[in-house]
Order: structure tokens, then C-alpha cells, then sequence
């Protein structure tokens, strides 16, 4: 859960939504990840970042990395490493790598 200050407006508040990995897709209120396949680059490690990905059977490219953060579950020891990336049509997704399996996932177009 975010921490809120009794300050934030209600943009910042929308901010806050876009950027938790908890933030329920605007269609259902569910957060839904879906599996892509991802051409990454890997250069000191695995999977170090995306290039590109085939999502919905588009092929898009990443032209920019807008954010990035690495969430941890103690409990089972897993590591996910989140992106919201822009592509080349100027769309803005959500995307992460699950490191104990490899696999990456997408949520629906974000902004």
C-alpha cells in the first residue's frame, strides 16, 4: 500500500495509481498481466532491460524507459523487476520481468 500525505491532490493521487504495480486497469478494477514475449537486452545480467515486445500480436519497439523499480516478496522470495516503457506509436505501458521464471507480462496500455 502507498503512503499518502493529506496533501496530495487528486492528480498526484492518479500518479500514484499509475505507477503501483497494484493499480486495477481502468476496464474491471482487476489488475490483469498478461504474458509477451520480450526481446531484451542483456548486457551484466539476464533480462537486463526490454528492446522490444509482441503484445496483442503488435510488434512494438521501446524507444524510451520512463520509469523502472524492483518490487520484493519476503515471503516467497520472488523479484519482479516493473517498466513503464513508451514505444514507437507513443503508447505507454506497463510491463515487468518475474526473475524466479523468466517470464514477462503487460498490463493493457496505460495513459
Amino acid at each position: 500500500m502507498v503512503a499518502r500525505s493529506r496533501h496530495q491532490s487528486g492528480a498526484d493521487l492518479q500518479d500514484e495509481a499509475f505507477y503501483s504495480s497494484t493499480s486495477p486497469t481502468r476496464e474491471c478494477g482487476i489488475v490483469t498481466y498478461l504474458p509477451i514475449t520480450v526481446l531484451e537486452y542483456s548486457g551484466s545480467r539476464a533480462n537486463e532491460r526490454p528492446r522490444s515486445f509482441l503484445f496483442e500480436g503488435e510488434s512494438l519497439t521501446i524507444v524510451e524507459i520512463l520509469d523502472r523499480w524492483i518490487e520484493e516478496n519476503y515471503i516467497d522470495k520472488t523479484r519482479k523487476r516493473f517498466f513503464i516503457v513508451k514505444t514507437h506509436n507513443g503508447r505507454h505501458y506497463k510491463i515487468f520481468c518475474d526473475e524466479k521464471t523468466s517470464e514477462w507480462r503487460c498490463t493493457k496500455e496505460c495513459v
